[in-house]
């Protein structure tokens, strides 16, 4: 089984209503074919204004508990279906503009996995250096692996003159119930600018153990800005995906080191993410 769900795909498939006093937009949830892996709406720069984070964390939940239907999941087996969100958090700052993790954190507690877009370390301005980390803290009961594409020097000399080793990350992350067996970052096509910023994207892929089985998840995050750009990035994802049955995961064949054998794989995954394209978009047609 091969199925897709990028967030244009979401947005599309569940219409969403405004909430009258905060503007918010919220999911109506019809029960989606079977084959579908996972339901969920994307969450872009949810985090709450000033006042508390219960309208958007109540949103983000609504977003997880959409039914849906996985390998070893749905009616037909009698186990729950699991529960998916995706969410850019843009580096923990909210409309407020402040800077708040655990209400992030509040808000997509209780999906069974989690994609999470412009996670960071290092970030200027940022409060927390070590995002990943502290959502690790944050939500205790989840394996998690974070995929920097973005990865810059900031590192110093301190008064000795010795090497303070200190790097920027900008990227995806990836939490789930369930141990996250293997991970790969794949690194986006991108073309260079020079009258704006262009930051390198990246493709996170995460093997999940599911008591039914291994699951690929894939956390994506597209460029914003040049629809060319953006579908060379799905087109590279697209043909890295559908490849992986063939050529394996992040190990293969017979180890040669305990702890380094090969990893399970599957045909079944889920694809989640900040796509930055809509239902009527060439991209969304390519997919």
């Amino acid at each position: 089984m091969r199925v897709l769900l990028p967030c244009a795909l979401l947005r599309d498939r569940f219409p969403v209503r405004a909430t009258p006093d905060r503007g918010m937009r919220r999911p109506v949830a019809p029960r989606p074919p079977s084959r579908w892996i996972a339901s969920g709406r994307p969450l872009h720069n949810a985090a709450p204004g000033p006042g508390g984070g219960e309208r958007d964390g109540e949103s983000a939940r609504d977003a997880a508990a959409l039914p849906g239907a996985g390998p070893g999941s749905g009616p037909a087996t009698g186990n729950p279906p699991m529960r998916f969100v995706t969410y850019n958090i843009q580096y923990s700052r909210g409309k407020d503009g402040r800077h708040d993790l655990a209400r992030i954190a509040s808000a997509v507690e209780g999906a069974d996995v989690i994609c999470l877009q412009e996670v960071t370390r290092n970030l200027s301005g940022v409060p927390d250096p070590d995002q990943p980390a502290r959502l690790g803290e944050l939500l205790p009961d989840y394996f998690w692996i974070y995929g920097p594409p973005v990865d810059v020097g900031a590192g110093l000399r301190d008064g000795a003159g010795r090497p303070v080793n200190r790097r920027v990350h900008f990227g995806n992350m990836i939490m789930s119930r369930h141990p996250l067996w293997s991970s790969r970052l794949f690194l986006l096509p991108r073309f260079r600018t020079f009258d704006t910023g262009n930051l390198q994207c990246g493709l996170l892929e995460g093997v999940a153990g599911l008591p039914s089985g291994p699951l690929r998840v894939y956390c994506a995050h597209l460029n914003s800005q040049s629809g060319e750009e953006r579908m060379a990035q799905v087109d590279f994802l697209l043909a890295r995906i559908l490849e992986v049955p063939r050529e394996g995961g992040a190990c293969t064949g017979s180890s040669w080191k305990p702890g380094m054998e090969e990893t399970p794989m599957s045909e079944d995954f889920v694809l989640l993410g900040d796509c930055n394209f809509t239902p009527d978009s060439p991209e969304y047609e390519r997919i």
